[in-house]
């Protein structure tokens, strides 16, 4: 008996090893990154999901609706050989993170297609991640949720507390950071406009279990990009534009958001907290 005991002890063991692995966040993603309750990892990423999906109906509804009849269209006139063909490809190159995943393993590169977000346990204490999908833009919606828990002063998730858009990620290294940057800030802060805005800017980087690029180099790197025409300035107090980047292990995302303080730094318990406060004083 006290051996059965600990092999199943071993088992156990095992099985939370594996879990606490988590799953690789891949470059040529967006998404969010959502800090939630300690040890509530998974209620948060089945809740969240839903939660999105439910504000990105509400959002974007009839452009969510348009996407799906092109694809179903897409999907029809395609053929056969080919759906089959794009399929072992995906299935072998580009999908293979979410095969970690039991909610993913065994579904279609069609299926997949049709989810808007898929939730992912990373690894990491109090973090998660949620994948979007085009026509979604993690930003707009991370704004627009704080908004409007903002004006309601209601909360629906249980666990979720900040939301980190990233509309990109890439690859942590000084070369895939660079392509990185380039991409995301180039649209906002070189647009090629005669009518450019000079924006104020500031930089916030958060590292986790990361060790493959400083601070100070993701700082230097993206100030030397924004700064070098069109007038723009970092001014760490009075800024116009956040730019968040955020690592994990090999992998490092980025966007650029508005409203960063007004809206608590995008962490709708405080925005939550402080509608209540604000009504009990009333």
């Amino acid at each position: 008996m006290a051996k059965r005991k600990g092999d199943n002890n071993n088992m156990g063991s095992n099985k939370k090893s594996k879990k606490l692995s988590g799953a690789n966040v891949e470059p040529g993603w967006s998404g969010i990154y959502v800090t939630c309750v300690r040890g509530k990892e998974a209620a948060c990423k089945n809740e969240i999901v839903r939660i999105f999906d439910d504000y990105a109906h509400e959002f974007y509804g009839p452009e969510l609706q348009r996407y799906l009849e092109d694809l179903k269209a897409e999907e029809e006139n395609a053929p056969a050989a080919e759906e089959k063909q794009v399929f072992i490809e995906d299935l072998v190159a580009q999908e293979i993170a979410e095969l970690k995943d039991a909610n993913q393993a065994y579904k279609t590169r069609e299926e997949k297609k049709k989810e808007f977000f898929s939730g992912y346990e990373i690894g990491c204490e109090c973090v998660i991640f949620i994948r979007t999908r085009k026509p979604i833009d993690p930003v707009d919606l991370v704004l627009r949720i704080c908004r409007d828990t903002q004006k309601t002063g209601t909360k629906r998730s249980r666990y979720a507390q900040r939301l980190t858009p990233v509309s990109l990620t890439g690859v942590a290294t000084a070369e895939g950071f660079r392509k990185l940057a380039e991409t995301v800030l180039n649209p906002i802060f070189h647009s090629g406009s005669p009518d450019q805005p000079a924006y104020k800017f500031a930089i916030r980087p958060t590292l986790r279990n990361h060790s493959i690029l400083g601070r100070d180099e993701i700082i230097k790197t993206l100030a030397e990009i924004v700064c070098r025409s069109d007038g723009h300035s970092v001014d760490l107090k009075q800024y116009d534009k956040m730019i968040i980047v955020e690592c994990y292990k090999s992998s490092i995302g980025m966007s650029v958001v508005d409203e960063f303080d007004s809206l608590e730094r995008l962490n709708i318990q405080q925005i939550f907290e402080k509608a209540q406060n604000y009504g009990d004083d009333k």
